[in-house]
């Protein structure tokens, strides 16, 4: 059986592939885990969001300290959901 001729960039290629199957990154679940990570900061930037509307309201404001408690609400399933208490 002929022996197949790989040219430089194609040989390149497949070491740079190879090396990234091995890499911490590629595998099983880490991705999932990047979605999930992701996912809890973006509702943690959401929390951050409602508090500085609140604080523009003012205390005098009722929609400020709704929006306060609905913010405190979703910290704490956050919080959980850290912590590995809450099941997706």
């Amino acid at each position: 059986m002929p022996r197949e001729t790989v040219s430089p960039l194609e040989a390149a290629r497949r070491r740079v592939l190879a090396l990234a199957h091995h890499q911490a990154w590629a595998r099983p679940g880490v991705t999932e885990r990047y979605r999930r990570a992701d996912l809890l900061r973006l509702v943690d930037h959401i929390i951050d969001g409602a508090r500085r509307v609140a604080t523009q309201l003012g205390s005098n404001d009722p929609q400020g300290w709704e929006l306060l408690e609905h913010a405190a609400g979703l910290e704490r399933v956050l919080l959980l959901e850290e912590d590995g208490e809450l099941v997706a």
